[in-house]
């Protein structure tokens, strides 16, 4: 009977140490399943500056007199910038570099020949030179035949123009039309005493004003000067306008001298870009 007794006790001890290693092997292999070691948090990635963006002041460049003759285009046009052709009407070339220059897509305007004083003798008005003492169809008449000779025009300059744009009827008649055309105008400014800015306000069209004149010399270290001063500018007011003329130093100097100002931040626009819409009259 204790034999038979011991060999029970034995057994159920066997028994119950293989379920105690059962249920252990159990619970072991529940804790590997669903183990996951510690990892901390990764550090924030430090942030990045952001780059200062770079500041850009506009100029626009406008070069006068064209229509006399062809030879200075090509070398503009190897400029690859945004210069603004300011073309005479019923000049021999007048029409073809009005055609030429729309089709590579530069911007053209009217450079319109307007009365000056003539006590300089060496200022001689071009022969359909709209005079303060025209009655407004005759200045109407004068200025649709040059808008016609270039038609692809969207803004006027004035040509000359120191007792005309001093002439406050004049200038209301001709921003009449040019409301109607939906055309602005550049203000050559050849006198302090130009009533354009307020007239073009009356008259609710585009206006802008020169900054400087880029050429009164062609001298390459005057001209270099006179860029300076527009750089000058623009950096004071965020645009500025510079007025050259159709001259070969000029066109020279500017191969040198706008990739040079590119360097300081200037980005050369056309300058139906920096025209203002605005009821400022003073």
């Amino acid at each position: 009977m204790r034999r038979s007794r011991r060999r029970k006790n034995k057994t159920k001890g066997k028994k119950r140490a293989l379920l105690f290693l059962l249920a252990a092997a159990a619970v072991i292999s529940i804790a590997i399943i669903f183990y996951r070691p510690y990892r901390p948090a990764p550090a924030p990635a430090p942030a990045r500056a952001r780059p200062t963006p770079k500041i850009y002041y506009k100029v626009a460049i406008v070069l006068d007199d064209f229509g006399y003759n062809n030879k200075n285009v090509a070398a503009v046009l190897s400029l690859k910038r945004p210069i603004t052709f300011s073309i005479l009407p019923f000049q021999p070339y007048s029409q073809k570099i009005a055609e030429d220059v729309h089709q590579k897509g530069y911007e053209e305007i009217l450079h319109l020949p307007l009365e000056p004083y003539v006590n300089d003798k060496a200022v001689k008005p071009e022969a359909n030179t709209i005079t303060v003492n025209m009655n407004e169809a005759e200045v109407l008449e004068k200025l649709t035949a040059a808008l016609k000779d270039v038609p692809y025009a969207n803004g006027i300059s004035n040509h000359q123009g120191s007792k005309a744009t001093e002439s406050p009827a004049l200038m209301s008649a001709i921003f009449t039309e040019l409301k109607k055309r939906r055309l602005f105008f550049l203000d050559s400014l050849v006198t302090r005493k130009s009533v354009c800015k307020k007239a073009a306000a009356n008259a609710g069209i585009g206006y802008a004003r020169r900054s400087v004149f880029l050429d009164n010399s062609g001298d390459f270290e005057y001209i270099r000067g006179q860029m300076k001063q527009l750089i000058k500018i623009a950096k004071r007011n965020g645009s500025a306008i510079g007025i050259g003329h159709d001259r070969e130093k000029t066109v020279q100097a500017l191969l040198t001298l706008v990739p040079e100002a590119e360097k300081e931040g200037i980005r050369f626009v056309f300058v139906s870009e920096l025209i203002r819409y605005d009821n400022t009259r003073d």
